[in-house]
């Protein structure tokens, strides 16, 4: 079965007051948050999770957002270490290092097992319930229904959640369930 969760989706979720306010790329997100003056929105990154910031005080620009690298492709520059004779090798694929590296990390993500998707999709659903629902009754009841793969325990730990928060949980949680 392939996989429907996707990190490359580049896709966000904002929730303001408890309640799912946007959602869609970072552009969208951005625009829909400054026009509603939410500075106070708390925005998830949709394939890890993680709580993000955005700067709503100016506006959306995609080369600020992604910083150095090559913005329209959403590359970002980051430093890794390797040996001399690594160095050498990389330098002489075709393509350059960064574009053998990228082959190489995409073929290791397409092989990687059911276990390492589902984990993936755990990990980012309880970044996003300790962030908003660590205070709301039936929180421990579904990070335990999370954690044993049990789709009917979670969503009946959830029964009495904003509806904003059930779905997005759901959403992260997909692979755990699939």
């Amino acid at each position: 079965m392939e996989s429907t969760f996707n990190p490359k989706e580049g896709r966000y979720t904002a929730f303001h007051d408890g309640e799912m306010v946007a959602e869609g790329p970072r552009s969208d997100v951005h625009r829909v948050l400054r026009e509603r003056k939410a500075q106070e929105a708390l925005i998830f990154e949709d394939w890890s999770g993680k709580q993000v910031d955005f700067d709503l005080t100016q506006p959306f620009n995609e080369e600020a957002a992604s910083g150095p690298g090559r913005p329209k492709l959403g590359v970002k520059p980051r430093e890794i270490t390797l040996l001399p004779r690594h160095w050498e090798w990389l330098d002489i694929q075709r393509g350059g290092a960064s574009a053998y590296l990228r082959t190489l990390v995409d073929a290791d993500m397409k092989s990687k097992p059911d276990w390492q998707r589902v984990r993936l999709s755990q990990d980012s659903c309880f970044r996003f319930l300790s962030a908003m629902a660590g205070n709301l009754p039936g929180y421990e009841d579904a990070s335990r229904a999370l954690t044993r793969k049990d789709s009917a325990l979670f969503d009946e730990a959830m029964k009495d959640w904003p509806s904003g928060i059930r779905g997005y949980a759901k959403y992260l949680a997909s692979e755990a369930f699939a």
